[in-house]
């Protein structure tokens, strides 16, 4: 007798043998289970700042303000967990980046009359929980800086995943 004699088979002639003490399975509840798990789980990673950049653009301050010229600082902070680059910034004036670590708007007053000689934009990259300041100087018209905007594009370092950040400038800004 060979060991496939061996086994035993149902009356019915199928050939395998179901004990009645299994629980039965649910596919549909298994895929929808882990359907869920992947949900969760590319939310964690979204929410985590590896997928997509998380910075923000905010006001810090202004330098070189004259009745006939205003330039606003512009704190760019990266809150995510990984280096963001700095692809482009739209503008409808030149834009210039303040050196690494400092910020001239509240810096002392030698940067009022050194705001022109900052360097142009290049694109750069924002270390995690770093910040870089960007210089916008905008003409003033009769006394009020004329609404604006500024747009900088950026990019996560891993993915290359591309985000724009948009700011109104001279909203509500008055030239001195």
């Amino acid at each position: 007798m060979s060991a496939v004699d061996a086994r035993p088979t149902p009356d019915d002639g199928r050939l395998l043998v179901r004990p009645s003490t299994r629980v039965r399975r649910r596919p549909v509840l298994s895929f929808v289970g882990v359907i869920a798990l992947v949900a969760l789980a590319l939310l964690a990673v979204g929410r985590s700042g590896v997928a997509a950049p998380q910075a923000r653009l905010t006001l810090s301050g202004s330098v070189g303000d004259t009745p006939t010229s205003y330039a606003g600082t512009y704190s760019l902070v990266n809150d995510g967990l990984r280096p963001v680059e700095v692809v482009a910034v739209r503008a409808p004036v030149p834009i210039r980046l303040a050196p690494v670590g400092e910020d001239p708007g509240v810096a002392l007053d030698s940067w009022a009359t050194r705001a022109w000689e900052l360097p142009a934009f290049a694109p750069f990259t924002v270390p995690r929980t770093g910040r870089r300041t960007l210089v916008v100087p905008l003409p003033c018209d009769g006394g009020t800086v004329p609404p604006l905007t500024l747009e900088v594009v950026i990019r996560s370092v891993d993915l290359g995943l591309r985000r724009t950040l948009t700011v109104d400038l001279g909203a509500g800004l008055d030239c001195p």
